[in-house]
């Protein structure tokens, strides 16, 4: 009896042995599977990262190019500035009364081509008044 005890002792273990490597077998099958899988995933997000990567980048400069612009713009403006002020500095007296003069006389031609506007406007008011007035008197 007692070797049967150990020859159903022994089967018993030998039939859940090999019920073991029958799981670790399917388990390390199911794991090499999904490494596999997960190295071909990881390609296709290289390949994928590698186009979009250019993508990004080509958006990122179109976000930038205004900032650059503006940046640009002023660092023109103040060159324009200093080299505009050693001109001014740079030139004789005379060229400064010329340029005076002529701001002047802008501004008297200006102001005279307004006040004949504001007096056409302002006679052509009277007039229309005018009219109105006799045309009630009339009726």
């Amino acid at each position: 009896m007692a070797d049967q005890a150990v020859i159903a002792v022994k089967e018993a273990s030998t039939s859940a042995a090999s019920a073991a490597s029958q799981q670790i077998e399917a388990t390390t099958q199911r794991v090499d599977a999904a490494g596999k899988s997960a190295a071909r995933t990881i390609e296709t997000a290289e390949r994928l990262q590698k186009s979009l990567g250019w993508g990004a980048a080509a958006h990122m400069s179109l976000v930038l190019l205004p900032v650059v612009v503006v940046l640009l713009m002023g660092v023109q403006t103040v060159w324009a500035l200093v080299v505009g002020i050693q001109w001014a500095l740079a030139q004789d007296w005379e060229l400064w009364m010329d340029i005076t003069a002529g701001i002047g006389l802008a501004g008297l031609v200006t102001g005279a081509g307004f006040a004949l506007w504001r007096l056409s406007v302002w006679v052509k008011a009277a007039l229309d008044r005018a009219v109105m007035r006799s045309g009630r008197n009339r009726r």
